[in-house]
């Protein structure tokens, strides 16, 4: 019987003797993995190294021995890092500006990546590193096509054909594999003619013809190849980003400042998604084209590289720099998140009952996230500057269910993915992963493993490929941004995906951006070590509870233009969520439930009015009466329709100890930010809180047997085969109905309000 490992590992080996054949640099006796790499001549940074031998250290015998290496201050001069200008690896000499051969090696198949070498060092860590530039070839244009919007691509691009791109990223120089050749087409076609050219077989893969540039603002134009030196010089253009005056944000100051013009500072700002672009007025268009002009004479030098040929090229239909408006508009002080101009819903609402009953919706896309702005740019800014530096990075993102954490970084994924459309920033992959989701915490490696390879593995397969993968030297991997949602549910024995997933994006090589949201503020330094957490080095966004106030704008922003409630049923209607939980998506559906009864109380009255018509058509019926509007009355009838639930009912009719096991087993939860707790925590909690109400707590063996009759009870979700003190326990009723239940009793309204999460009015 073939396993699910031996099928893996032939459709792998089948990969790789495919890639082979298909290889662009055959594989030679100087590929091989032990070739040494070693630095030709001194650094050019000589005079600024810092010393790693001092002449005052002397040994026994008197002569000059190693010192301790001190690392260079910043303000000093010093420098820790050596630049060279060549190196030698296996008889070959490579020297800045050469355009060479780059082993990627993915997925197990080996491709060859075209390369110009732009700088070379020696990192602290004794890794021999580069700043590498690349060349597109068929299959990267095509996915570019695929990303950028706006890019206007060839159609085709042959065989030997590459196209010179401006970005370039930090790569491993044992990766170089082989010198290659690029030249202009008229010198192509001088050598080997036009048409298609089968090349010598010592020539495959070594030699090719370049005649356009991509370009990140602008995507992709003709140019006349004027040679390794002179296209090294070449810059992104700065010019096509739009600028603004600083946003005026004195309570949270960059600690250092950006030096790359590409990544988002908080003086720069975002780009607004395709959906919202608007047109600025003329006055503005015309001092851009002024500045144009401008620069546009100050390059001419590097302009003449452009050739007309165009014949491949579909004419764009704008002009070559477009004008778009900043993402993050500013009215007055206040920061807004771009709205959406497209419709909610694809059905037209026919009243405004059935249109507000579509946007109170909890699964509805809001054209608008108002009371999480700050959140918003501050996640927006640390995602963009790791995609543009091409690191690994992880964002912790904590708060109590129903703020908004999920649906801002959803917000924000949008925004990013408009700009990687217009080729304002790099693209980028995204992943999300969702913890109530998966059928077991491990899966979520599979998961990760499927989205980069398109490869179905075993869960422990797929942890052991991914670490590879980290740990591999990989040119122009693409950022991936993983979305783990609801990392609560994935807490393991040995905590081995929490810990994979946050130390993956320390390593040189992943470019790995985990975006991690849960309920708890402090999960990774309860569930992983001290040494191990403080390591990390995670970002850390904490949302609070939504205010009365902010629940007020979030339902009001939904029923713009929608003239189906009073303001002071809403206004009701957020104070009782505010004081319970802060939770919007509660308030949400109170306010849904609210416009189902009203409208339901108006087709029973139209009902009864057709009804009368017809019976009696010659009696007057009087005027037809206005649609009636949500108010205070209706709203409270749909919280106590909601909250008078049978589970309310029977908490509230539950015995005193009872209500204490289910309140401290609330507390706890709340607190640890977890689904379930042992029950020695809670027992404890139990009788902390007796002591603290002067009722005699009871002994053990009892709370067993309450815990056990709140089982049978469908309350809680007790661990089957246990009966210690280690026992699991959950609630398999909300929290929200417990603190809606005891609320109203003095002996429990203190507790209940200092729970974390619970907002007062």
């Amino acid at each position: 019987m073939v396993t699910t490992t031996q099928k893996v590992t032939r459709r792998l080996e089948k990969a790789r003797l495919q890639a082979k054949k298909d290889a662009l640099y055959p594989v030679s006796e100087s590929d091989s993995e032990d070739e040494r790499v070693e630095w030709i001549g001194q650094p050019l940074n000589k005079e600024v190294l810092v010393p790693k031998y001092s002449s005052s250290a002397r040994d026994n015998d008197g002569k000059s021995g190693p010192s301790a290496t001190r690392r260079a201050t910043r303000g000093s001069g010093l420098s820790n890092i050596p630049y060279y200008t060549s190196f030698k690896k296996g008889g070959t000499t490579y020297s800045i500006g050469d355009i060479v051969l780059v082993k990627n090696e993915q997925f197990g198949v080996r491709k060859y990546e075209v390369a110009q070498i732009l700088s070379l060092w020696e990192s602290e860590n004794r890794e021999l590193e580069g700043d590498f530039r690349w060349f597109h070839q068929a299959e990267d244009i095509e996915k570019l096509r695929r990303h950028q919007r706006k890019g206007n691509f060839p159609d085709i691009i042959g065989k030997h054909e590459v196209v010179y791109c401006l970005d370039d990223d930090k790569n491993d120089i044992t990766t170089v594999a082989a010198k290659c050749e690029v030249l202009d087409e008229s010198e192509w076609k001088k050598r080997f003619g036009s048409g298609e050219v089968k090349l010598p077989k010592e020539l495959e893969g070594k030699v090719w013809f370049c005649q356009g540039m991509v370009q990140r603002m602008i995507g992709y134009s003709s140019i006349v190849w004027k040679g390794n030196q002179e296209m090294m010089k070449m810059k992104e253009e700065k010019e096509s980003r739009p600028k603004s005056a600083p946003r005026d944000r004195s309570e949270s100051t960059p600690a250092t400042q950006r030096s790359s013009q590409i990544t988002a500072t908080r003086s720069t700002p975002l780009k607004q998604p395709r959906m919202a672009i608007k047109r600025r007025k003329q006055d503005d268009s015309d001092s851009e084209n002024e500045s144009e002009f401008e620069s546009e004479s100050e390059d001419k030098d590097e302009d003449d590289m452009f050739s007309g040929d165009e014949r491949r090229v579909k004419k764009p239909q704008t002009k070559k720099r477009i004008t778009v408006a900043p993402a993050k508009r500013k009215i007055g002080k206040a920061i807004v998140i771009p709205r959406r101009t497209k419709a909610i819903s694809a059905a037209t609402p026919r009243t405004d009952y059935e249109h507000a009953r579509n946007r109170l919706h909890v699964k509805a896309v809001p054209e608008s996230l108002p009371c999480r702005e700050d959140e918003f740019y501050e996640i927006q800014e640390h995602l963009e500057n790791a995609i543009q530096e091409g690191s690994g990075s992880c964002i912790y993102i904590s708060g109590v269910p129903g703020t908004g954490k999920t649906a801002t970084v959803h917000e924000v994924i949008r925004s990013l993915q408009a700009k990687a459309e217009e080729g304002e920033i790099s693209p980028f992959q995204f992943v999300e992963i969702n913890g109530m989701k998966v059928t077991e915490p491990s899966y979520a490696h599979v998961l990760l493993w499927m989205a980069l390879s398109d490869q179905k593995v075993t869960a422990s397969h797929a942890e052991q490929l991914l670490e590879k993968l980290f740990n591999t030297p990989g040119p122009r991997r693409l950022p991936c941004v993983v979305l783990m949602d609801e990392l609560d549910l994935m807490v393991t024995a040995k905590q081995s995906v929490m810990y994979n997933f946050f130390e993956w994006p320390t390593l040189p090589h992943s470019r790995l951006i985990v975006v991690a949201v849960a309920n708890t503020m402090d999960l990774p330094e309860r569930m992983l070590s001290n040494k191990v957490s403080s390591r990390l080095g995670l970002k850390r966004i904490n949302f609070q509870p939504y205010t009365y106030q902010q629940l007020v704008t979030i339902v009001e922003s939904r029923l713009e233009g929608i003239k189906a409630f009073r303001r002071e049923a809403i206004e009701f209607a957020a104070r009782k969520v505010g004081a319970v939980s802060g939770d919007a998506r509660r308030a949400l559906d109170i306010c849904r439930r609210a416009v189902e009864i009203v409208e339901s109380n108006t087709k029973k009255a139209e009902e009864q009015r057709r009804k009368a018509e017809q019976k009696n058509p010659f009696a007057d019926h009087g005027a037809v009466p206005e649609p009636e509007q949500v108010t205070i009355r209706t709203v409270d009838q749909a919280i106590k329709e909601m909250f008078a639930t049978p589970n309310v009912r029977f908490i509230q009719s539950a015995s005193l100890h009872q209500k204490l096991f289910l309140v401290a087993l609330t507390a706890k939860l709340r607190r640890l930010g977890l689904a379930e707790a042992e029950f020695s925590d809670v027992a404890h909690a139990h009788i902390q809180l007796c002591r603290l109400s002067n009722i005699e707590p009871p002994m053990l063996s009892d709370l067993s047997a309450i815990c056990a009759s709140l089982g049978s009870s469908s309350c809680l979700m007790v661990e089957s085969g246990k009966k210690d003190i280690h026992q699991r326990v959950r609630l398999s009723v909300s929290e929200e109905d417990v603190i809606m239940a005891l609320k109203a009793e003095p002996l429990f309204r203190r507790v209940l309000e200092t729970l974390p999460g619970a907002s007062s009015t």
